[in-house]
């Protein structure tokens, strides 16, 4: 099947070129925080971190959010891009405003909800739209979630310009682009 023969070069060509690539981030989220602040449970206050550019932003043109680690470095690495113009944090809840992709664990069928949609604009004036989702290799449902993902870009990869999953192995990001044969 075409979703195993990916995570099969995945695996061996995690130090090769073409799809999988090295990534290393050193950006600090810390230095985008600013005056927004998460109420903690003994009582104090840390700011939050903000990022530009989210589709939702306030009127400053900063998001505020709590990312992990992973997510806050992807963003940051993805806002650098050339070209990118804006962003999305898909909702890890079912609502409207969230992309779900369907996958399988064991013989229970159930939902992947991409961490981020990244909007970018070609050398032509057009737009287009990315699938970026850092997952964790370490847990039990990444190997189903990135069947799922590839199993989206199958049907759907026409529609994107990249369907990336990431991984952070040892102290570097690894990138499968689904979207590539």
């Amino acid at each position: 099947d075409i979703a195993e023969a990916r995570i099969s070069r995945l695996a061996d060509r995690s130090d090769a070129g073409g799809r999988v690539r090295k990534r290393s981030h050193t950006r600090s989220i810390a230095s985008t925080a600013s005056a927004i602040c998460n109420a903690l449970a003994n009582g104090t206050e840390t700011p939050l971190p903000r990022f530009e550019r989210h589709l939702l932003c306030g009127d400053d043109g900063l998001f505020p959010e709590d990312f992990n680690t992973w997510e806050g470095e992807v963003v940051n690495a993805e806002l650098k891009r050339a070209g990118t113009l804006g962003w999305y944090r898909n909702p890890s809840r079912a609502s409207q405003d969230s992309l779900g992709i369907i996958y399988a664990e064991g013989e229970e069928t159930k939902i992947v909800r991409p961490d981020f949609v990244f909007l970018g604009q070609l050398a032509d004036g057009s737009v287009v739209a990315d699938i970026v989702d850092p997952h964790g290799i370490q847990f039990g449902d990444a190997m189903p979630k990135l069947k799922g993902l590839s199993r989206y870009a199958e049907t759907f990869g026409g529609k994107y310009r990249r369907i990336e999953a990431v991984a952070k192995i040892g102290d570097k990001f690894r990138v499968l682009d689904l979207t590539e044969p």
